[in-house]
């Protein structure tokens, strides 16, 4: 999967770039940046949300049978909308890539003796995230070789939208700097 997101990302490795993933998104983005360090494109900075970087052992749900699945989403990360509970067709549509989903979250391993992120890092997370504590999220600066910020917005896993202008406000301002250098650079031109 990150092999083809690098792919995806290599018409624009050559300028300041910032990536951002939110749960199972979070640990994407943190193997992207990994491994654009590797290549030598540090990231101007990566922004990961509602995800602990290792996760603590818990039961495993993405094999449980569909009702018991389901409760089990919904009671971790308050997860499927009530919306789409009333329609068993379209729960039936999603089961499959929430399955996908979950299955690559808990069977993740990483590889411990891997070098640490090196560029600058901010972690986002829900005051009431019952899946994803603060002291979950603070595992991250042991990942982290450079500066490692934790900020936590009122909400629970799926705090993103009613937080929206509020998270866009602190990735602008992290991203402030490196947007300044660039437009300075640009103005060079």
């Amino acid at each position: 999967m990150v092999e083809a997101l690098l792919d995806e990302m290599s018409n624009w490795i050559d300028r300041p770039l910032a990536i951002f993933g939110h749960s199972l998104g979070a640990v994407v983005a943190s193997e992207c940046a990994r491994a654009l360090e590797a290549r030598g494109h540090e990231p101007a900075h990566l922004f990961v949300s509602a995800r602990p970087f290792r996760r603590p052992a818990e039961a495993r749900i993405h094999d449980l049978p569909d009702t018991e699945f389901v409760t089990a989403m919904n009671r971790r990360y308050q997860g499927i909308p009530d919306e789409i509970l009333k329609h068993p067709d379209v729960l039936d549509l999603l089961l499959p890539a929430l399955r996908a989903d979950l299955q690559a979250l808990e069977t993740f391993q990483p590889d411990p003796s891997r070098p640490k992120i090196n560029c600058p890092t901010t972690v986002f997370g829900g005051s009431l995230d019952r899946a994803v504590s603060r002291t979950d999220l603070e595992a991250w600066r042991g990942e982290v070789a450079g500066s490692c910020r934790i900020r936590m917005f009122p909400g629970d896993h799926f705090f993103l939208e009613p937080q929206r202008s509020h998270l866009v406000a602190e990735i602008v301002a992290a991203l402030a700097p490196q947007l300044e250098d660039s437009a300075k650079a640009d103005a060079m031109l």
